[in-house]
């Protein structure tokens, strides 16, 4: 009786394994960073260290399967939070006067 032959699980089949997950990260990563570029105007330096912050306050994880970065919580998909966690100041609100064209 032949018996069908398995591969034995070896050091060798971990790096792979691994390689595909910082390849994932890195899509994942490119993916937010454009994200954040596009949606609140933001350079991709300022993208990239406002993941890197949300990161390290563990507000955002790595869906390994999607490729994707994913929030704890949407409300931080936000200008002003993305604005802080990349280290920028406030923008002030405008002013509006009454009178004028906004009032």
């Amino acid at each position: 009786m032949n018996r069908p032959k398995i591969a034995p699980s070896s050091a060798a089949a971990a790096p792979q394994g691994a390689a595909v997950l910082v390849v994932r990260q890195q899509l994942a990563a490119g993916a937010f960073v454009e994200s954040v570029v596009e949606q609140f105007g933001l350079t991709a330096e300022q993208a990239l260290a406002a993941l890197e912050k949300l990161l390290k306050l563990k507000l955002v994880k790595l869906d390994a399967i999607g490729g994707r970065f994913q929030l704890k919580d949407g409300r931080f998909w936000d200008r002003v939070v993305m604005r802080r966690a990349a280290g920028l100041p406030d923008e002030p609100e405008p002013v509006v006067r009454p009178g004028s064209i906004l009032w």
